[in-house]
């Protein structure tokens, strides 16, 4: 039921955050964890996939800066740059998940790099559901090697996507 109802919910914009708030506080730390991550598989699923089949021209309407945005960015390594995207805290799940489907980026890297993106914020929020003190020593460890390995990514994604841009230059 969680699922599902997470999943749809997920699936027109509502924050995944939510999900693993209620997830934590029904079932715990692991098991709220595992339902919190299908919920927002599940809906990223359904949002890709409603905008690949059906909503392609209300997409384009709506958020044509972001799916040029993210057709330029995601057209190589889209694993690696869809996981620095979910890693990030700000950002728009949905807009990134419509772009997506419109854009027919390949769906297993975006889906896997989405699950992985998604852990870290999604476990945060699962902990303060089920009672867990967040913003302990441990906690604040856990956010800054988190923030570090994040901004690496971002680091790394930058320069390949800088390299390939002048690469491309040169060649033209």
């Amino acid at each position: 039921g969680l699922v599902c109802v997470g999943a749809l919910a997920t699936a027109i914009g509502l924050p995944r955050q939510m999900v693993a708030l209620i997830s934590g506080y029904a079932f715990g730390t692991l098991f709220g964890l595992a339902l919190a991550l299908a919920a927002a598989l599940a809906g990223c699923s359904l949002s890709v996939f409603a905008a690949r089949n059906w909503l392609r021209e209300p997409v384009l309407r709506r958020f044509p800066d972001a799916v040029a945005r993210l057709a330029r960015f995601a057209a190589d390594d889209t694993f690696l740059k869809i996981l620095v995207l979910r890693l990030q805290p700000l950002g728009t799940n949905l807009a990134s998940n419509l772009a997506a489907g419109v854009i027919r980026l390949p769906l297993r890297p975006f889906l896997a790099a989405s699950l992985i993106g998604y852990l870290p914020q999604t476990l945060v929020f699962v902990l303060i559901g089920s009672g867990v003190r967040v913003g302990s020593r441990t906690e604040l460890v856990v956010a800054a090697l988190l923030l570090g390995l994040s901004l690496a990514l971002g680091w790394l994604v930058w320069r390949r996507h800088i390299r390939a841009g002048s690469t491309a230059a040169t060649q033209a």
